[in-house]
């Protein structure tokens, strides 16, 4: 490559181009860690089940980052060439290939991983500098819509924190480098990083600003948008959903995945329970997991029909813990629109902020924001203690019922709950008096031969209800679960009646063959009235907490369900999962145990193998498989957040284009003449593969250009000088002499071809 020396300041200039060179590298670094977290930030929104350690996974990124720049500068000290970036990231990969089968803690290894593709991408992205400059509107755009219509950067983190910081220091830099033409009176760019560095120490206020009407008017938005999109899909397809909360109303017609929040959980509780492996005598952990159920409140009868139960088999407090637990959990309402009071199963205390609630459904539509305290008993319904109490509970005497205060007792001794706050004297006899009348969930509407004669082969050799009941689940669990599938014969069948309910299940059991959770809940309830057990069908959210202990947890459209219950003689209604992709409550339990005696096999008879290919959410138990698993969705977050990453830096290059030919368009012809003149320079260079000091004289540029051209050259030469050292009135450049200077500009482009 030639070199075509200036004048004496070819010092001045290097000193210069180093200066320029560092702040580039600055910005490269700003990029780099804004594009990380909106990548991981969209992530978690599309996988919201994801753990991942956010700050963790940043700093280690972005810290590689910077590793591979200082390894490439000192790199240059012995070979300069144009793959120097390259050089600098081969020990990273090397690392990484040597380590990411063998290391516990897989996010920082990837982290050197998407450091290195950061640092190539950066080295070799053509327009690096108009990236730099523009790329950061798109991102303020994508971060302003993730923050009002996706509850996203709300958590008090450092590392949302620092991406918003990096994201005004970039934009206020390229605002005024936009603003002030040729760059003059602008102010560099590391006065805005001394900025960054003043306000990244500040304290914040302890009162966060209200931004409430902002969001109201956003969302407001969002919504009118929302119900238009329903209001056209229910006239082109009615009978095709999304996921989300809903009511019976539902025919179990195609189903869509949806990521969007519902609900936020806020509990001081650990998100899993330790639990003794009596195998192996280790300590181990599993996620905790709830049934939020929509529209029943507070069901007083339950209460008194499950401590009666307990009463009854002379369960003393440790035997009850066992396999149940007093807990609280505050739930926050997202995008929900419904006047349904959502709260776990079994709760026994519903309060807002209006204060005690029991009824299931609000007078009101609930807004976002609304939100509701409840206390109720987490129950272990896969303990295999629990579940031989329940096969043994048609033995029990339901006529011994003991008085209040003698329940109140109990209450009291067992849970440590002040039975009075739940159930009051008179409303305890009253339970106590009435008949429960379960002949609506005996009603089988039309079923079929095959169906009646399904439900007598599956429940002939039953002990009992409970028996009966999880022979029914078991043999529903080995059908395949799929969402791409069809409701009942009838398309108008729905799970709000007895009819459409067994119409569904007709078709799921016999024809169609697999199905999701509205499909198999038809069909257990159907089976369960059709064997003498009165069922119903439960609608809600099933939410399985991450390992990771966080401030809040988010419930998303995807986990919405629907799920069968079996009223159980002297116990109450009890909640199945015949849904072949979630776990059964054996896969859950707790394995606590009050002694020795108690210990019983986790393996539950009812168990069946699961039929091949179908997607099972299992439970979570610090095993072999679980790491794979961890494995397998490491893989799936480098893919997606490099995915994410490249999808925004092709928004970057894509918009910075768009950019580039509307400033043209609508300039002046004075400032089209700056365009074309820069860009003319920077062709001529390229087409000579030369290395030029700009000594901001025009002619020396003349002699790089194509001989039929000079002439054409030097006449724009000439219009620019005339623009920039006339008289006012000389300087203006007419439309004629403008377009003459674009057809020199696109006549030039040819010879690079």
């Amino acid at each position: 490559m030639k070199i075509l020396h200036g004048l004496s300041l070819t010092k001045i200039l290097n000193l210069m181009k180093s200066s320029t060179q560092f702040v580039t590298e600055k910005k490269i670094g700003l990029y780099s860690y804004a594009l990380l977290a909106i990548g991981l930030e969209i992530f978690t929104l599309v996988n919201a089940r994801a753990d991942i350690n956010k700050n963790q996974f940043l700093i280690v990124s972005v810290g590689c980052l910077g590793f591979y720049l200082l390894l490439e500068y000192a790199i240059r000290f012995f070979v300069n060439t144009n793959w120097t970036a390259v050089l600098s990231v081969i020990p990273g990969l090397l690392l990484f290939l040597r380590l990411h089968h063998q290391s516990s803690d897989s996010m920082v290894i990837y982290g050197i991983l998407i450091g290195a593709i950061l640092r190539l991408f950066f080295s070799y992205v053509p327009f690096r500098e108009r990236v730099l400059l523009l790329g950061c509107f798109p991102l303020d755009g994508i971060v302003l819509y993730l923050w009002f219509f996706q509850d996203s950067f709300r958590e008090n983190i450092f590392a949302d924190k620092l991406l918003l910081l990096c994201l005004v220091l970039l934009t206020l830099a390229a605002v005024q480098q936009v603003l002030y033409e040729k760059n003059q009176g602008a102010y560099p760019f590391h006065f805005f990083l001394l900025i960054g560095m003043v306000i990244i120490f500040i304290p914040v206020r302890e009162k966060p600003i209200d931004w409430t009407p902002v969001e109201k008017a956003f969302v407001k938005v969002a919504d009118t948008t929302k119900h238009i999109y329903f209001y056209l899909e229910d006239m082109f397809d009615s009978n095709t959903y999304t996921t989300g909360y809903s009511s019976l109303d539902v025919t179990g017609g195609r189903l869509d995945k949806s990521e969007k929040p519902q609900l936020i959980l806020t509990t001081n509780e650990k998100p899993y329970f330790v639990y003794t492996d009596y195998e192996n005598h280790m300590k181990k952990k599993i996620r905790r997991n709830v049934y939020l159920e929509g529209g029943r409140g507070v069901d007083k009868t339950q209460m008194v029909k499950f401590i009666n139960f307990l009463y009854q088999n002379n369960l003393d407090a440790e035997a009850v813990k066992v396999f149940s637990q007093p807990s609280k959990l505050k739930l926050e309402y997202v995008y929900l629109n419904t006047a349904d009071e959502i709260a776990p199963a079994n709760s026994v205390l519903l309060s807002n902020e209006a204060g005690q609630v029991t009824a299931g459904v609000s007078p009101n539509i609930h807004e976002k924001g609304y939100s509701i305290q409840s206390a109720y008993i987490d129950i272990d319904y896969g303990s295999p203690y629990f579940m031989g109490l329940l096969n043994d509970s048609a033995a029990l005497d339901s006529r011994n019922i003991p008085d209040y205060q003698t329940m109140a007792s109990y209450v009291d001794d067992i849970y440590s709950l002040k039975f009075s706050d739940i159930v009051t004297e008179q409303e305890y006899n009253t339970i106590l008096t009435e008949q429960v009348d379960n002949s609506k969930y005996l009603d089988d509407g039309k079923a079929s031969k095959r169906l009646k004669e399904l439900a007598l082969d599956i429940t002939a050799d039953a002990t009992g209800s409970y028996d009966a009941a999880k022979r029914i689940e078991a043999y529903l669990r080995q059908y395949p679960y799929s969402t791409k599938t069809l409701g009942g014969y009838d398309k108008s069948s729905t799970m709000a009646t007895a009819d459409g309910m067994a119409d569904i299940a007709d078709r799921f059991l016999f024809d169609s063959k697999e199905g999701y959770c509205v499909h198999f809940t038809s069909a257990m309830v159907t089976l369960l009235r059709l064997s003498g057990i009165p069922a119903r069908a439960a609608i809600g959210y099933r939410y399985v907490y991450p390992f990771d202990e966080q401030d809040s947890y988010v419930v998303i459209g995807s986990c919405a369900h629907v799920w069968p219950e079996a009223y159980i003689e002297n116990v109450g209604w009890i909640p199945f999962e015949p849904t072949a992709a979630y776990s059964t409550a054996a896969a859950y339990t707790w394995h606590r145990s009050q002694s020795e005696d108690i210990k019983e096999s986790t393996e539950s008879k009812y168990e069946t193998p699961y039929s091949a290919g179908v997607p099972i959410v299992a439970g979570a138990g610090l095993t072999k498989s679980k790491e794979r698993g961890d494995g397998v969705q490491v893989i799936k977050l480098v893919a997606l957040v490099v995915i994410s990453i490249l999808f925004l830096l092709c928004l970057l290059i894509l918009g910075n284009i768009l950019f580039r030919k509307i400033r043209y368009k609508i300039a002046s012809p004075n400032r089209r003449l700056y365009l074309d003149v820069a860009e003319i320079k920077e062709i001529l260079i390229k087409n000579n593969d030369i290395t030029i000091t700009d000594r901001g004289i025009l002619t020396d540029y003349v002699k790089l250009a194509p001989e039929e051209l000079k002439s054409q050259i030097q006449a724009v030469i000439n219009l620019y000088y005339r623009m920039e050292y006339s008289e006012a009135t000389e300087a203006v450049i007419s439309e004629a002499e403008s377009n003459f200077v674009k057809n020199i500009r696109e006549e030039l482009k040819k010879y690079s071809n």
